[in-house]
């Protein structure tokens, strides 16, 4: 049996050990993907030596399939007592789903899993279970881990996220925004605020504050596309969930 992975900076064939652990796996050292078979169980390395990809899975073959490591961002739950969802109680969702290692951080909706599939596919099926099991519509957006790490490579504001990491926020979006429009929006507002577009996320450097920047509350509407916005001490602590440098985040 063999599966098709993307080890991130290339793909190969992945021969699956049988029922009798015969056969060799030709990772690269100390990599074990986690494997989901057609029973749904979970297959992988070497318990806590195993080393998770970062990549998306590309395809899958036998009905194994690989297992990539994503971020759901929610928006919308849990605004000044409206909407509100207990973290276990979305964690517990997400696991229904078949999405494995759940972690939740803070109560404004991120959660990090693996799970096989395209990230497309993922939040739709969130979507529409959330609903289900909420009773009301949540807007979610997942990325795979990859993206993730490349969203805090481009940050353009290295200097003013190190020092005052709640002056700077990464706007995610559905699309490409406009930044024409968005430059129009700043030159109305005239505040301190100054931002920079770069694959589909609008970086925002808001010196005198988020809450009361009217960039920021005009911002979405100017992008032209859905958006959800976190604070930089939300996107370093999700990257370091991601990467597994620090498994035990406060829920």
């Amino acid at each position: 049996m063999r599966c098709l992975i993307n080890f991130g900076g290339g793909t190969g064939i992945l021969p699956v050990p049988d029922a009798a652990g015969t056969g060799e796996t030709p990772v690269p050292p100390g990599f074990y993907p986690r494997l989901e078979g057609a029973d749904g169980c979970s297959h992988g390395g070497p318990g806590a030596a195993a080393k998770r990809t970062t990549a998306e899975p590309v395809a899958c073959l036998n009905g194994v399939r690989a297992m990539g490591r994503f971020v759901a961002l929610y928006r919308g739950i849990n605004v000044v007592g409206n909407n509100r969802v207990k973290m276990e109680s979305l964690r517990a969702m997400h696991e229904r789903l078949r999405h494995h290692a759940v972690q939740s951080y803070i109560q404004s909706g991120n959660v990090v899993f693996e799970a096989g599939g395209a990230a497309e596919n993922i939040a739709r099926k969130i979507a529409t279970r959330f609903v289900e099991e909420f009773g009301f519509a949540a807007r979610v957006m997942v990325l795979p881990a990859v993206r993730w790490a490349a969203l805090v490579r481009a940050n353009p504001y290295t200097a003013q996220s190190a020092a005052l990491p709640q002056t700077v926020h990464a706007g995610i979006c559905d699309g490409e925004p406009d930044a024409e429009a968005l430059r129009a929006l700043l030159t109305r507002t005239g505040g301190s605020e100054s931002f920079s577009v770069r694959a589909g996320v609008v970086y925002l450097h808001a010196p005198d504050g988020f809450g009361t920047s009217k960039f920021a509350a005009g911002m979405e509407k100017a992008c032209g596309v859905a958006m959800t916005v976190r604070n930089w001490r939300t996107v370093e602590a999700l990257a370091k969930i991601l990467d597994g440098s620090e498994p035990s985040l406060p829920r």
